[in-house]
């Protein structure tokens, strides 16, 4: 029998008839830029039906698509600009960078690696050691080669609905729950049974998926899933007594939440420090960058042969990358890891959010809305279901066409963001904006 339609189902389809009314410009854009870019875009992630907008310039916690329209941005490029489009300082030392260096990139060592390492040193309590990539990415690949590299084991754990990457071993069960399940074709099928998946923050399923597996090499994790589901802390703490006692390198992905968690990241906030933890995204406060940072004795594997005192036994894990580390991007993330750490600008960015955080669910209240409002720090998020989350499993189990419906009404209302995507918020939204938020999304939740 054919399934009848939802009240979710309409609205989505009302939702998605005004969003092509809004916005001629970018349908237009996107019919030729699928020519030659498939979907009409350079990265699946910035694709939502049945067209993304296309941008044109930004300034602070604003954006302007091609047809001139301005939205407040809740996206801000998937969340690395902690301190808004456009930081004058970021820009600033970008443009001093540039004309010190008389260059983009020198493919070769700077004291700029040094300084921003030495940062990453004093904040992050697993960063004895760092190398830097380019992207979050390519972070995680190299942390799981130098977990094997280390143990001599092959296998990897990591968790329903966790993100870390575009590599073979770690797309997997991105939306949906156990049996294991590629998350796209192409990944050859030797790849899963060196690849186990586990269910997040469940302890019980931890002891058992480690007393089954062998030859495993890494846990992989984030800690705080999807940026805003935060672990029961016996689990982070379970997971590091279970790694240590097996010969196991734990690995924290802290790509999404550092530093909108703080400036010493999830390990800090809930005091379990990991092996290796890779970071991206804000690091270069909006240029391409990445770290790994972790033990000493797990990074130095990472020296090349030539670098090694005569009769070395230890293995050796190459890392490479040509834009590593470039000039303006450690620049960029200098400049931003200054604003950050002055006095009280972290709280004040945590306020903002709480407000947006509280005031929605104050909505939600209002109207009788089943409604759970997530996250921590600087980050948001929100889904249609009366039922406690505390995995992934229960994101998919709620309402996602509802949360799908609402998230094109704001867009037509002016608020950017991926569909049902977490909320990023900056140092250039004020108050009157969170108050503007709040007040478009109770106009569309009760349209």
């Amino acid at each position: 029998m054919p399934m009848v339609p939802t009240i979710s189902d309409d609205a989505l389809a009302h939702a998605l008839a005004d969003y092509r009314a809004a916005t001629p410009g970018s349908a237009a854009l996107f019919e030729k830029a699928a020519q030659r870019l498939p979907a009409g875009v350079t990265s699946n992630v910035k694709f939502f039906a049945p067209y993304p907008l296309y941008m044109t310039r930004a300034e602070g916690a604003r954006v302007w698509d091609v047809d001139g329209r301005e939205y407040l941005d809740y996206c801000l490029a998937f969340g690395p600009l902690v301190t808004g489009h456009g930081h004058p300082r970021v820009l600033e030392a970008v443009r001093a960078e540039v004309e010190r260096a008389g260059t983009l990139i020198f493919g070769a060592p700077t004291d700029l690696e040094v300084r921003l390492a030495d940062r990453l040193a004093r904040l992050l309590p697993s960063a004895e050691m760092v190398r830097f990539t380019s992207s979050g990415t390519e972070a995680t690949l190299h942390a799981l080669r130098l977990a094997r590299g280390a143990t001599g084991r092959s296998r990897v754990v990591k968790f329903e609905g966790h993100y870390h990457g575009v590599h073979d071993h770690v797309l997997w069960n991105l939306d949906q729950p156990l049996p294991p399940k590629a998350a796209a074709d192409g990944i050859p099928m030797a790849t899963s049974a060196q690849t186990v998946v586990l269910p997040w923050n469940d302890v019980a399923a931890l002891d058992a998926g480690l007393d089954t597996a062998d030859d495993v090499a890494a846990v992989i994790v984030e800690p705080v899933a999807r940026g805003v589901l935060h672990p029961d802390p016996a689990f982070l703490h379970a997971l590091r007594e279970q790694t240590t006692r097996r010969g196991i390198v734990l690995i924290f992905d802290e790509v999404v939440v550092w530093p909108r968690l703080g400036l010493a990241g999830a390990q800090g906030l809930y005091g379990v420090t990991p092996d290796l933890t890779t970071l991206g995204k804000a690091l270069g406060g909006g240029l391409p960058l990445g770290a790994l940072a972790g033990r000493r004795d797990l990074m130095s594997l990472t020296v090349p042969r030539a670098g090694r005192a005569p009769g070395t036994q230890t293995p050796y894990v190459f890392h490479g990358g040509t834009y590593n580390g470039t000039p303006i991007a450690l620049a960029a993330g200098l400049a931003t890891l200054n604003i950050l750490e002055e006095p009280g600008v972290l709280d004040r960015l945590d306020a903002r959010a709480a407000q947006l955080r509280d005031g929605l669910g104050a909505i939600a209240a209002r109207h009788g809305i089943p409604l759970q409002v997530l996250g921590r720090g600087s980050v948001m998020d929100f889904y249609f279901t009366d039922q406690p989350i505390h995995s992934s499993r229960e994101v998919w189990a709620s309402d996602l066409p509802r949360r799908r419906a609402l998230d094109y009404r704001l867009l037509v209302a002016g608020l950017y963001n991926a569909p049902v995507h977490r909320y990023h918020l900056s140092l250039a939204h004020s108050e009157a904006d969170i108050a503007l938020t709040l007040d478009r999304i109770e106009r569309a939740l009760t349209a």
